[in-house]
């Protein structure tokens, strides 16, 4: 039984970066909720459940195995017969699926105990296997190479980085200019000042569903980062923030930025304005 990388001479094309992107974020937000109180917490088990059958699926059809018939845990016999890649992980993913099911199917909320075991678990779940199935570095996917706008993806990309380098002030002002790009200089080009949809609401509560933002969510994000001001001339600039945020906190607001670019995008590549 191998430990050793997919010896495939196939690569993960963009559509599969695309996809283990997607499944980074869902697991951003597991780890997100939780954080939070019980019960609320217990919702991260089906979110860090979603993401790790995702990623199961998504191992199959980058090595070509029918998975059409799998239950959870059938995905890590199929793949060690088709593929003898032993992935890790895997009798820890057997509670983090038995938890689930409690959930799911019997209405019983998750303990503090639990989510923190699972949380740890899935986390090393996709940073190990992530590498042995793709030849991938889990901590760097990110959706945000597909924000289509440029400014917001450049202010992204250098806010990336700044939580890497643990600068979160930096990150976060960052993330707050890109997000008032994206709901304003970026429709405004797209539609011209006038017909721009988010001039017609007032409130921001309106602007947010437009688009259909998780109302909640913009009110933390709102809360937690610096609004921009216009410069004459010289583009956005942020008020004077010393604040130092967390991990946690940056991350949230990098995905709720990015989670806007890609709503904003499909609403500009549908029927709506056509």
């Amino acid at each position: 039984m191998s430990d050793k990388k997919n010896d495939s001479d196939n690569k993960p094309d963009i559509e599969i970066v695309r996809r283990l992107s997607f499944i980074r974020y869902m697991h951003t937000q597991g780890a997100y909720y939780a954080n939070q109180s019980e019960p609320v917490s217990s919702i991260s088990i089906l979110l860090f459940h979603d993401s790790v059958e995702f990623f199961l699926q998504l191992t199959c059809r980058f090595t070509n195995i029918n998975c059409k018939d799998c239950y959870f845990m059938d995905y890590f016999s199929r793949i060690q017969t088709k593929t003898k890649v032993n992935l890790k992980k895997r009798e820890e993913m057997r509670l983090l699926n038995d938890l689930r099911n409690d959930l799911k199917h019997e209405g019983r909320l998750i303990s503090r105990l639990h989510i923190d075991e699972v949380r740890s678990n899935v986390l090393e779940f996709f940073k190990e296997n992530t590498s042995l199935v793709f030849g991938m570095d889990f901590d760097s996917l990110s959706l945000i190479e597909f924000v289509e706008c440029s400014v917001a993806k450049e202010l992204l990309v250098k806010a990336q980085e700044d939580m890497k380098n643990l600068k979160s002030t930096e990150a976060a002002n960052k993330i707050s200019i890109a997000f008032d790009y994206l709901i304003n200089d970026y429709l405004n080009e797209t539609f011209g000042y006038d017909n721009n949809p988010t001039k017609h609401f007032k409130k921001e509560e309106g602007r947010a569903k437009y688009f259909g933002l998780n109302y909640s969510d913009y009110l933390r994000f709102r809360k937690l980062v610096s609004t921009p001001f216009r410069v004459n001339g010289m583009g956005l600039g942020i008020p004077a923030n010393t604040r130092e945020y967390t991990k946690e906190e940056n991350q949230f607001c990098l995905n709720f930025t990015v989670g806007t670019a890609m709503k904003i995008q499909k609403y500009l590549h549908s029927d709506v304005y056509d």
